[in-house]
């Protein structure tokens, strides 16, 4: 494992000395912890609360990047955008649809402040899927959520009533008790 961290950090660090590169979403959490290594300060990572996400999600994932991962991520949230987008679609195709254009949306409003903020536009965007790299064993193990999550398990408007927060009680405690 340590010969392969060692070149992935090489390639990395490849990228060019003064570039900058976004990195989003948990499953990146294996990549953005390789590029700190390799790029340290020129790593700017995004977490996205879509509103859709599983209950105290946020506050996990946070907590995790910074007491555990030492990352430097900005927490977007963007549940009213997501969710006011997702207000009486029922098709979760066009739930899918929906959220990966939001994302997309939210992904690009930050690299534009980001860009003000540096003077030059990122690099690139990395994301990777999860493997064991100094990432804690419990964040690892996690159930696998991907982006449109609990949308597509609602078959209905997912911003009518309080389905959302049934299905991340509901989902909570079912995952608790497998893992």
């Amino acid at each position: 494992m340590e010969d392969v961290t060692e070149e992935d950090i090489k390639v990395i660090t490849s990228v060019g000395p003064d570039d900058h590169v976004i990195s989003g979403g948990v499953d990146s959490t294996v990549a953005a912890t390789l590029d700190h290594k390799a790029i340290g300060d020129k790593l700017h990572c995004i977490f996205v609360d879509n509103g859709l996400l599983r209950y105290k999600e946020q506050e996990r994932v946070m907590g995790t990047f910074e007491r555990d991962l030492y990352l430097p991520v900005t927490c977007v949230d963007a549940s009213v955008q997501f969710l006011s987008e997702l207000k009486g679609v029922t098709d979760p195709d066009k739930k899918r649809k929906i959220i990966g254009m939001e994302f997309i949306s939210v992904f690009d409003a930050f690299s534009q402040d980001l860009e003000k903020k540096i003077g030059k536009k990122s690099t690139c965007l990395v994301q990777w899927t999860l493997r064991i790299l100094d990432v804690p064993m419990a964040f690892l193990k996690r159930h696998q959520f991907p982006g449109p999550g609990l949308a597509v398990r609602i078959p209905s408007d997912v911003t009518q009533g309080n389905a959302l927060d049934i299905l991340r009680h509901v989902e909570d405690e079912t995952l608790m008790t497998w893992f």
